[in-house]
């Protein structure tokens, strides 16, 4: 898909890239329904990690602590990749100025190619972690997509830590809305978004 796709369109306006993808998304949704039908399905936890877990006087599957720890490894191992491996300088120098990274003999359709397999990796990790949370069903990723901009666009672009700390405070906040007022929960992720863009347009941690 990068490749084919996508690859053409790096030379011009990145909302082209947004465009392509999200119609792939389509694509595959329907050609979902046609192979395997529109029905939910549930999946069941592995028995070693279906084990409840007592906390603060509740219990929780031993799978939600799983989830955690492993996403937390996830980063900062992603962390480490990207600020202290000399692979990490070649993302940032192509993401900050593909012509003089190209200069510099950084082999940048590489890095574009590599960078999209790991994000389309972790994406892939992210919706199998959480099937044992919802069922599952054709468009189940469609709402993820937007969260997942809303994310990106609190935290500023191009900074991986204000993307965690961001996706913290969406879980958070959306999970207690969830809770106490779940009529307002879809307008919930626009609000905060727009609230931190009138205060700091270039997002929480991007660069102004």
């Amino acid at each position: 898909m990068e490749m084919g796709l996508i690859k053409p369109l790096y030379k011009i306006e990145n909302l082209y890239q947004l465009l392509i993808t999200f119609a792939v998304t389509l694509i595959v949704n329907d050609a979902s329904k046609l192979i395997w039908g529109a029905a939910s399905r549930s999946m069941k936890l592995p028995t070693e990690l279906a084990i409840s877990v007592k906390l603060a006087g509740r219990s929780y599957p031993l799978f939600y602590f799983f989830v955690i720890t492993i996403a937390i490894i996830v980063f900062i191992a992603l962390y480490i990749a990207l600020e202290k491996t000399f692979w990490g300088l070649k993302v940032k120098s192509t993401w900050r100025d593909v012509t003089m990274a190209q200069a510099l003999r950084i082999n940048t359709g590489r890095v574009y190619t590599t960078t999209f397999f790991i994000g389309s990796l972790l994406a892939g990790f992210g919706g199998a972690s959480m099937v044992a949370f919802t069922p599952v069903a054709p468009g189940l990723g469609d709402s993820l997509i937007v969260t997942a901009f809303v994310i990106v666009v609190l935290a500023g672009l191009g900074n991986l830590f204000g993307a965690y700390v961001s996706s913290i405070i969406i879980g958070i906040a959306e999970s207690m809305f969830l809770l106490f007022i779940p009529e307002l929960d879809i307008l919930l992720i626009f609000v905060i978004m727009a609230a931190v863009l009138l205060v700091r347009p270039w997002g929480l941690f991007g660069e102004r």
